[in-house]
């Protein structure tokens, strides 16, 4: 999540929708909501390495995956929001468990020089 290189949300590999590289220092509002699909939407933030601390654990075996509709959403205004450091807690990692999803993902984020 720290730069999103090998993303392009159409203006480009690791660029915001105005052009500019990104790199997000500090989450500020975190959502994921299951658009469609049969199957359930996990998150499972320390299977990779290097995981955002802060990322919630939603699995089917905990009865907490996310069905059709369902959102999850974190959100930390105040000076110090959730955290992303290049190369040590910058991933996470998001599942499909019986069935293709979709899903939408938004970040809010902010980024304090380079």
């Amino acid at each position: 999540m720290y730069d999103l290189v090998g993303e392009n949300i159409g203006a480009g590999d690791g660029r915001d929708a105005l052009g500019q590289l990104m790199v997000q220092k500090q989450v500020v509002v975190f959502i994921v909501e299951k658009t469609g699909g049969a199957g359930r939407l996990e998150l499972m933030p320390t299977n990779p390495t290097n995981y955002c601390t802060w990322v919630p654990t939603l699995t089917v075996a905990d009865g907490n995956a996310l069905k059709t509709g369902g959102m999850a959403m974190l959100v930390q205004p105040k000076a110090s929001a959730l955290p992303v450091v290049d190369a040590s807690s910058h991933q996470m990692r998001l599942g499909a468990v019986g069935g293709a999803v979709t899903y939408d993902l938004w970040l809010v984020s902010r980024h304090y020089g380079t």
